[in-house]
């Protein structure tokens, strides 16, 4: 009787390791799925019905924007503007003098259209302008201005069709026509934005709705439209 006794006391000890051993495992487990699910319930977990939160889609740039930097294109003598902030510093205008920035591999067509911008300086009022820079003949050919008063100033220009040619480049001119005027590039500071080249159009009539057809990584391919700015 007493060897009995002892068994059964070995048998529940066994049992009770074993089901402690199980629930451990299944604490874990689940907490690991939890972990792993983020604010998903440990039953969804187990169930495999976890729907994942969706990433945010990448916003798409209806527009080709350049900053105005201090570096001066070599064999040209004017100042370059790139499609990224790259090397600013304060560039003075004297009375009656002008800087002109231009952009490289800019060459083709530029429908009529508004461009946009921002300017910040230091000094009296200046005319800002987008035009055609024509390296042969060192002449800047003006598509459209605008004028800034302020320190800090976002602006429109409204310009006419206008191309590029060979030797030519897209260009943006700063004329003082006031005593003094610094320009400040750093850190993008100053930049211009080129209107989108997509067509604007909801049945047949112009919505300002913009719609572009794009490839994806995969090969497939989606339409994204987009508010006109």
């Amino acid at each position: 009787m007493r060897r009995v006794f002892i068994l059964l006391i070995v048998l529940f000890s066994i049992i009770a390791v074993g089901t402690s051993f199980a629930l451990g495992i299944f604490t874990v487990t689940t907490c690991n799925i939890a972990e792993t699910t983020g604010a998903a319930s440990v039953t969804e977990a187990l169930s495999g019905n976890v729907i994942p939160e969706s990433t945010p889609s990448p916003t798409l740039s209806l527009h080709t924007r350049w900053y105005l930097s201090g570096d001066i294109a070599q064999g040209i003598g004017c100042r370059v503007m790139y499609s990224e902030p790259k090397n600013g510093s304060y560039i003075f205008v004297h009375t009656g003098g002008e800087i002109i920035w231009i952009a490289y591999n800019s060459s083709g067509q530029y429908p009529a259209g508004e461009w946009t911008g921002h300017i910040k300086k230091m000094g009296y009022k200046c005319i800002v302008s987008i035009g055609v820079f024509d390296n042969r003949t060192k002449e800047f050919y003006t598509c459209g201005s605008a004028a800034i008063t302020e320190p800090e100033q976002s602006f429109t220009i409204h310009t006419w069709a206008f191309s590029v040619g060979e030797d030519q480049y897209l260009a943006f001119r700063v004329y003082n026509p006031s005593p003094w005027v610094k320009i400040n590039t750093c850190n993008g500071a100053c930049y211009i934005d080129k209107p989108c080249d997509v067509r604007i159009e909801d049945d047949d009539v112009f919505a300002g709705v913009y719609e572009s057809k794009v490839r994806k990584f995969n090969g497939s391919v989606v339409f994204v439209r987009g508010e006109a700015s």
